[in-house]
């Protein structure tokens, strides 16, 4: 059996399968659900790969929908890592990102990430770039 991943068109019964898979990953999900499903509408793109009709990664990306597109929430379910899902989905958001026009697509990578992003293309800021980065907590 094959990974197959599709874009997200958001109902209400993806709710507790992606709280379900968000959770799997230790990631944060919104509460009530309905801002975490608004948060996901409102993006560029967001794909979902289902192993055995199970949802096993997803990832999103949000833009300003003709330049810049920021991918996030890249997130594999634990017992599907190391099996190449996050890369194919990685390389689909991509490929589907550059369908759509975008001409620059940016990520935040943890440090077992990087290897991962490097082998599809993506290259690290140089330690002088100007980008930097604000967490903000309520």
């Amino acid at each position: 059996m094959k990974l197959k991943v599709k874009i997200l068109e958001i109902n209400n019964s993806d709710v507790s399968l992606l709280r379900t898979l968000f959770k799997s990953c230790e990631w944060d999900w919104l509460k009530p659900d309905r801002c975490m499903m608004d948060a996901i509408k409102n993006s560029f793109l967001a794909m979902v790969g289902f192993w055995d009709n199970k949802p096993v990664c997803f990832g999103r990306v949000i833009s300003d929908g003709y330049i810049y597109g920021l991918m996030v929430d890249i997130i594999v379910a634990p017992e599907h890592r190391r099996k190449g899902y996050g890369k194919e989905l990685t390389r689909l958001l991509l490929e589907e990102s550059k369908k759509k026009g975008l001409k620059v697509i940016q990520l935040l990578s943890s440090k077992e990430g990087k290897r991962l992003y490097a082998g599809i293309g993506f290259q690290a800021c140089p330690d002088h770039s100007p980008g930097m980065i604000q967490f903000l907590h309520n």
